[in-house]
């Protein structure tokens, strides 16, 4: 078995502990098995199987609104080709198992990049067999061989700041040398290229920022079709850091995680996950967020720290209560 690799930044990091991931998952296949299982689906629903038909029937939700999933598999059709599909995600690993009935056509990846993107890559494969029907997804505009053009510095400074991408989720740009760099929230700093007045370009981003609403500042910015607001920092202390060190547990999880503040940063300990530091959120006081996942602390009555509460992908407000 392969180890699965998770990129955090721009870099790789062995995921060793893909084997011992418990829950829904952990199924293990080849290639080959999944194929027999596809031919079989395949079969099945020709012959119009009861127990089959079934897995392919979708519902609404409470409002009346019509969803693509079905009962475990999600149904949808593109360019009037049916697709049925499934992918998963776990520790690590990507996979999807993408048929298309009519066609008696199915694509099956499996990866061991976290970041593999198998829908878009599933139907680009499909695409060779189904005469470009299907399509693989909006392509980003590539600006990275246009010019460069001088931008006047009065200008490049409303650009400085900080914009929120998402929950726990920022970007800050910086103008350091007549150059603006950005840096996300627990990544390095990079480069950038500026386009026009109000585009650059981020070569290790692949990506294009795009600023708007320009007046003395940049009011928002927008990246891969996200609309990002700019921010204004929350300043935290090195005595206020220090607050939150200690050992929270989890009933539920019986787990432990031992919080510490090294060079100026709140480090996490766990006995599986290894350290791994968690960054303050820009905008929420006692908001932490790292690859890990994000913690919220929590306070009683005198305001002392007596907990956190853990949301991390399929997991959502877990209890650690600071052990005294």
């Amino acid at each position: 078995m392969w180890p699965a690799h998770i990129m955090r930044t721009i870099k790789y990091f062995k995921s060793n502990d893909a084997l011992t991931a418990l829950g829904s998952s952990s199924i293990f296949s080849t290639a080959e098995d999944l194929s027999k299982w596809v031919i079989h689906f395949q079969q099945a629903l020709e012959q119009k199987d009861p127990i089959y038909l079934r897995m392919i029937e979708t519902d609404t939700l409470n409002n009346k609104q019509k969803i693509d999933y079905a009962y475990g598999l999600e149904v949808s059709r593109r360019n009037g080709i049916t697709n049925i599909a499934h992918d998963g995600g776990w520790a690590g690993f990507r996979t999807i198992i993408s048929n298309f009935p009519d066609q008696k056509l199915a694509v099956i990846l499996l990866s061991n990049d976290g970041n593999f993107d198998v829908y878009t890559n599933a139907n680009t494969l499909a695409g060779l067999f189904l005469k470009d029907k299907v399509s693989p997804g909006p392509k980003r505009e590539d600006l990275s061989n246009l010019p460069n053009v001088a931008v006047d510095t009065l200008l490049l400074k409303k650009y400085i700041g900080s914009y929120q991408l998402g929950p726990g989720w920022y970007v800050t740009f910086t103008l350091e040398n007549g150059r603006i760099m950005v840096q996300a929230n627990g990544e390095d700093k990079f480069p950038t290229d500026l386009k026009s007045d109000t585009v650059l370009w981020v070569p290790a981003y692949n990506s294009s920022v795009t600023f708007r609403e320009i007046k003395e500042k940049a009011g928002a910015l927008k990246y891969r079709g996200i609309i990002a607001p700019r921010v204004m920092p929350v300043k935290i202390t090195p005595s206020q850091l220090n607050q939150y060190a200690g050992t929270y547990y989890s009933k539920e999880l019986e787990t432990a995680y031992r919080l510490s503040v090294k060079d100026g940063k709140l480090v996490a300990h766990h006995i599986r996950l290894g350290d791994f530091t968690f960054e303050p959120d820009l905008v929420d006081a006692g908001k932490f967020s790292s690859y890990n996942g994000i913690i919220n602390f929590l306070t009683n009555t005198p305001k002392k720290i007596n907990g956190f509460r853990l949301t991390n992908g399929r997991i959502k407000n877990i209890l650690f209560e600071k052990q005294q």
